[in-house]
């Protein structure tokens, strides 16, 4: 082996070291790379999953204002005339009519993205429309009155 050999070898190592010492600077640069893109990456999730509940919230809210809205209108449609004392017999009696499963109904129009249920006078003479649900006749005042849901059948009743 010729004097010239050893020192290209000794020239190739110190090369090769060279290039693991910046192979080594470059994935330690990578994992802190890394490693500040997954942190980044949770407090964004963290913040989906908190605007996600928020947006729930929100919705909810919003169904239960326009149900709330719903049977304050429907009492005042349903009792807008008689006496003081009518009006109160009246309102109690719209208000057990409209109770929790025509409430569940009504939000599940909303929720399955349908028209909102209304509410109808119906004519003494006039048959009850499809998927309608009349008020009970306890108080004369809500007599003939009915609630027009949405169609359970139609596609976009499929809820959420």
């Amino acid at each position: 082996m010729d004097a010239a050999g050893p020192a290209r070898l000794e020239a190739d190592v110190d090369r090769l070291r060279g290039e693991l010492s910046s192979a080594r600077e470059e994935r330690d640069r990578l994992k802190a790379e890394l490693s500040a893109t997954l942190a980044a990456l949770d407090d964004q999730q963290a913040q989906t999953r908190a605007a996600q509940a928020d947006a729930r919230s929100a919705k909810a809210d919003a169904l239960s204002q326009r149900w709330r809205a719903f049977s304050h209108e429907a009492r005042a449609d349903i009792c807008d005339r008689g006496s003081k004392k009518a009006h109160a017999r009246c309102h109690e009696a719209v208000e057990a009519a409209l109770g929790p499963a025509i409430e569940d109904r009504y939000l599940g129009c909303l929720r399955s993205g349908q028209a909102a249920p209304m509410l109808q006078q119906l004519d003494r003479k006039q048959a009850l429309p499809a998927g309608a649900w009349p008020l009970p006749d306890d108080n004369r005042l809500a007599k003939g009155w009915i609630i027009v849901f949405c169609d359970p059948s139609l596609p976009e009743a499929g809820g959420d």
